[in-house]
């Protein structure tokens, strides 16, 4: 009985001896987690997977902010290395007198164009050895009657000048007149040279009106005619370059290539002191051809 009792306090004695080992493990361990992670563990291992996953959000707008600046930037325009060649404006020849010009009327030139114009004009029909143009010329030919006035066109018929331009369209159309209007009111003929000019640009929207000045006339006739002399026509030029500009119409003054030292007609162009000679104008015709710029005027 005596050695069962020992036997029993040993075994309670051992008992007691783990239990505290025990115990004491517990509170060791404790306060270790204390010590390294303060009074709540969980907490704080919470507390570290917000961290982690707040540096994960930060890594993620800081891409997103990265690829938003990407996408943003504007795209480089390239600068364009094509050279564009633009064609050299070939210069316009210049003479000083009509015999200096030379040349040949280029072909088809005057094709599908139109004078209108006196007796000068007349020469220029005759003597010019012009191709393809039509001409609704005669000697004495004024603003005043023009209207009225019913000229035969080769390959047209008679007609007026209105109904030819009602009937047909052309590319160009010079208006060479002017010297049979001298003894009326200067002032008064340019108007009415204003409204015909609008007529034709009405009748004709797409041609090219080129105004031509009227020629001088000798100094010889010029200092003896009350009429007909170079300062009446400088005025009625005048108008009608004023016209031409009003309109942006091209205009032309041979008067530079007929001219002499006294701005009148040369004596050696002319043998009746206000036309040209035959010879001279097919040197005008040339002239008109080869020596004006016709893109000079929008």
């Amino acid at each position: 009985m005596m050695k069962n009792n020992k036997k029993m306090i040993r075994i309670c004695l051992l008992f007691v001896a783990t239990a505290y080992l025990l115990i004491g493990g517990v509170k060791v361990f404790g306060d270790s987690i204390k010590k390294n992670y303060g009074e709540n563990p969980f907490t704080v291992a919470e507390s570290n997977k917000k961290e982690n996953k707040g540096e994960n959000q930060k890594d993620k707008e800081a891409v997103n902010e990265t690829t938003n600046d990407t996408e943003s930037t504007e795209p480089v325009e390239e600068e364009n290395t094509t050279e564009v060649v633009v064609e050299e404006k070939k210069p316009v020849p210049v003479v000083a007198t009509v015999e200096e010009v030379q040349g040949e009327v280029p072909e088809d030139f005057f094709e599908n164009t139109l004078f209108i114009g006196d007796s000068r004009t007349v020469g220029l029909m005759e003597y010019g050895n012009i191709q393809g143009a039509h001409f609704f010329a005669t000697s004495g030919l004024c603003i005043y009657d023009l209207d009225d006035t019913a000229i035969d066109i080769p390959g047209v018929g008679k007609v007026t000048i209105l109904e030819l331009l009602a009937k047909h369209n052309y590319s160009r159309i010079y208006l060479m007149m002017g010297i049979n209007e001298l003894g009326a009111d200067i002032d008064y003929t340019g108007n009415l040279y204003r409204e015909f000019i609008t007529k034709i640009m009405e009748l004709q929207p797409d041609t090219q009106l080129v105004i031509c000045g009227n020629l001088h006339v000798t100094k010889g006739r010029s200092d003896s005619d009350t009429i007909y002399n170079n300062a009446n026509i400088d005025r009625l030029n005048s108008h009608l370059k004023e016209i031409a500009q009003e309109k942006h119409l091209k205009y032309i003054d041979s008067n530079s290539i007929f001219d002499d030292e006294t701005n009148s007609l040369s004596e050696a162009y002319t043998n009746d002191r206000t036309h040209p000679l035959g010879v001279n104008y097919q040197r005008w015709v040339v002239w008109l051809a080869n020596y004006q710029d016709y893109s000079d005027v929008e």
